[in-house]
């Protein structure tokens, strides 16, 4: 904690310098308003404190001490000391990120469950509402009609994706493993994703697509591919152009999908984290919906199936998604 005012002028030392160094801890004027409450009924009579500093703040103190006698701490003392600090700080840092991933699901909990029903009758009323309307809508009622459900639906799967991560995380949710025509998965992911594409003007394609089977649960693995989609197609400015591919790799062992986009590319620190639970990068936060679990549900998915997922900048601009499924 800060020091202050009328606290130890060990604290205020402290906090101003980072360590206290005293070889006589009971006599030092640093330190000698510890002695008869600490030092002497714990026999300690040199002391070597250090700051735990975690995100740019005090979090702690680390001492190190000596009971039988006095010690001239050495440089070595202090490194050795310093080492101990910056192990505390990083599992402070744990600690703080292990809590806040934890508020954040019990939030997403929460609006799991709140919104589920609500979404599902809205869903529904868009449904009776079309039946009811066939015929009588202009063109443009219609595609109006079509973007609201397609909004819909969208935060449907949203809401299903915390379901299905909360799922895999307690081993309930096992992929159904069968074999499955990669085209099939391709197809049906493009089939869905493109009235999206349309809509924003942005060109989805299928790529090179290998006709062989995977091993593979066709409704997740299906779902990890429109995640990368509506991901590529998030990022791609207006007229741009994502490509979805599939072809053999590894001496026909795995199936590689890729779904590569035009948008500015992926910042080289961040790679290694889009795929961690409730990460998003400045322009991820920047852009509309999300919650920064699609990414995590890819991955959880793909790992389940034994494969790979990975991101890659792409030379001449955008980024690449790939993922990898056992052959069938």
């Amino acid at each position: 904690t800060r020091a202050r005012r009328g606290s130890p002028l060990y604290f205020k030392v402290m906090e101003a310098e980072g360590f206290v160094a005293a070889a006589d801890a009971r006599r030092d004027p640093r330190t000698a308003e510890l002695a008869r409450d600490y030092f002497i009924p714990n026999d300690v009579l040199s002391s070597l404190g250090m700051l735990i500093m975690a995100e740019g703040r005090p979090a702690g103190i680390v001492c190190a001490e000596t009971a039988r006698e006095t010690r001239e701490w050495s440089a070595a003392d202090r490194n050795l000391v310093s080492a101990v600090c910056d192990y505390a700080a990083l599992a402070i840092l744990e600690e703080r990120r292990v809590q806040l991933e934890r508020s954040k699901d019990l939030l997403s909990h929460a609006i799991v469950h709140d919104l589920n029903n609500p979404m599902t009758a809205l869903l529904c009323s868009c449904e009776f509402l079309e039946e009811e309307l066939e015929g009588r809508m202009t063109k443009g009622q219609h595609e109006r009609f079509k973007d609201i459900y397609y909004v819909l639906n969208e935060m449907r799967e949203m809401i299903n994706d915390i379901l299905r991560i909360s799922k895999m995380e307690a081993g309930s949710l096992e992929p159904e493993l069968r074999s499955v025509p990669a085209r099939g998965i391709v197809d049906g992911a493009v089939k869905t994703m493109l009235p999206r594409a349309r809509a924003e003007r942005k060109s989805l394609k299928c790529g090179e697509i290998c006709g062989q089977p995977v091993k593979a649960d066709a409704d997740l693995a299906g779902r990890v591919l429109q995640n990368l989609i509506n991901n590529a197609l998030k990022f791609s400015p207006a007229s741009g152009q994502v490509t979805v591919q599939a072809e053999a790799r590894r001496g026909g062992k795995e199936m590689l999908f890729s779904v590569s986009d035009s948008g500015p590319g992926i910042p080289e620190e961040h790679i290694g984290r889009i795929f961690d639970k409730y990460f998003q990068g400045p322009a991820a936060a920047a852009a509309r919906g999300g919650m920064g679990l699609g990414l995590t549900f890819c991955r959880m998915v793909v790992d389940a199936h034994g494969g790979r997922i990975w991101a890659e900048n792409c030379p001449g601009g955008g980024s690449v998604f790939r993922f990898t499924l056992p052959l069938g």
